[in-house]
């Protein structure tokens, strides 16, 4: 997984590797979502360190996308695949990895 993220952030031909990789797979195991995968794995993962590699994952083949709405787009297909309970997980992920001032700018 790490070595999938560093390819998403580093190029935009890593990034489109990693999203060519998640279709295969979607394809090839006849499931619904590009994301089920990576969901799935997310749940049942038994330490915060791999729920952590998998978060990290999802975040740079989100916030690698090159304009503002190819990363919303990419957002709401990842958010249509998880349930309330991992979206807050995922969330609060996200809130703890903020600076102090991007804390101040969500709450105002």
């Amino acid at each position: 997984m790490e070595i999938l993220a560093a390819m998403c952030v580093f190029s935009k031909e890593g990034h489109d590797f990693t999203m060519d990789t998640l279709e295969h797979f979607r394809v090839l195991e006849h499931l619904r979502y590009r994301f089920y995968f990576l969901v799935q794995e997310l749940r049942e993962a038994e330490t915060d360190g791999i729920r952590s590699a998998f978060l990290v994952l999802i975040n740079c083949i989100i916030n690698s996308e090159e304009t503002l709405e190819q990363r919303v787009l990419l957002r709401e297909e990842f958010t249509g695949t998880v349930s309330p309970q991992l979206m807050h997980f995922w969330l609060e992920v996200q809130f703890a990895s903020m600076s102090a001032m991007q804390r101040v700018c969500m709450t105002v």
